[in-house]
């Protein structure tokens, strides 16, 4: 019998400066467009200056798809007129920002 995985756990926690997402787990293609769906539900455009931080501290693999779940949530914050802070990254997932020249695109300081 294969191992289990731990699933994808993404907790939203509302705030008058914005919005924090915690995700622990693997975000990977069987779970990355739930992240992408927990995570920007929240947007409101217009609204006024917001931050949308996500907490990826916990979030032991990331793939390919989970890396294009992160780009798909600044984007739509972007598109809503919000702040996207990705903050804190657990270190294998920052390898991967790391590698694929993404850590700066989010933002993230020198390690």
């Amino acid at each position: 019998m294969p191992a289990l995985r731990p699933p994808l756990v993404v907790v939203v926690d509302l705030a008058d400066s914005g919005v924090k997402v915690t995700a622990s787990g693997q975000i990977d293609f069987r779970e990355c467009m739930y992240l992408v769906g927990e995570a920007t539900a929240p947007l409101v455009p217009g609204a006024r200056a917001q931050t949308l931080a996500l907490d990826i501290g916990a979030v032991t693999f990331c793939d390919s798809a989970g890396i294009a779940a992160l780009i798909q949530i600044q984007r739509a914050c972007g598109a809503a007129g919000w702040t996207f802070v990705l903050d804190p990254v657990h270190p294998s997932v920052r390898r991967v920002l790391d590698w694929t020249g993404l850590s700066a695109w989010f933002g993230l300081a020198n390690s």
